[in-house]
């Protein structure tokens, strides 16, 4: 996609960053207005969903639109109307997400006994805790979810709220992912989960037991 043409004017786009987001959406668009009083667009988006290129279209689209709508708009305006200032412009293009993002692996023996939520490897099969389900005693449910920390916070979320105990782990691939999910966990005011992390099954099975005994 080639870059796009900045509306004319005082228009102007800022560099390109990366940074931590969470965001249950492939793309984020926030303004606010700066001390000048000129209004300042923010996109924020996810790079495994949406390219740079398109992020950028996007944004220039935005712009184009906010630019070109009449500030007086009569009760016979309509969005199609508006949108021929897009006309010619390409259309941006987003991935669609990978695989499932949640697998139970195992049942919770009973209403409230708590949530083990094991994070897969990036590119990992569906299956690939199967060995650490046979392996984990316990009567907790047991899930897996793909490698998004919106798709683990999105597991967590019904356990939380309803105040069960909950355990985060994986390989160790997803180390440093697990304990960002458990620190956005105490971020928004529950206590922060432990975390388990091991290289095989067996081990995995009794490091998540060991964490279980843990109280956040």
């Amino acid at each position: 996609m080639p870059e796009p043409s900045w509306p004319s004017g005082e228009a102007e786009a800022g560099p390109v960053e990366s940074c931590e987001a969470y965001t249950g959406t492939p793309l984020a668009l926030t303004a606010r207005h700066d001390a000048d009083g000129g209004l300042l667009l923010t996109l924020v988006h996810d790079r495994t969903r949406i390219a740079d290129s398109d992020a950028a279209e996007i944004l220039w689209q935005t712009t184009r639109l906010l630019r070109g709508l009449p500030a007086d708009a009569g009760p016979g305006a309509t969005v199609a109307r508006a949108l021929r200032l897009l006309d010619g412009a390409p259309l941006p293009l987003a991935a669609a997400r990978p695989d499932p993002a949640l697998r139970t692996l195992r049942p919770g023996a009973a209403p409230g006994s708590g949530l083990v939520c094991l994070l897969r490897p990036p590119g990992a099969p569906e299956d690939c805790y199967e060995g650490v389900a046979h392996g984990l005693r316990g009567t907790r449910a047991l899930l897996s979810v793909a490698p998004w920390a919106t798709a683990a916070l999105t597991a967590l979320a019904p356990a939380l709220a309803a105040g069960e105990p909950v355990v985060l782990g994986g390989y160790p691939e997803v180390a440093d992912l697990a304990h960002q999910v458990a620190g956005r966990v105490a971020a928004y005011g529950w206590g922060r989960p432990p975390v388990a992390v091991a290289a095989t099954d067996a081990e995995l099975a009794e490091a998540l037991t060991a964490a279980a005994r843990r109280r956040p």
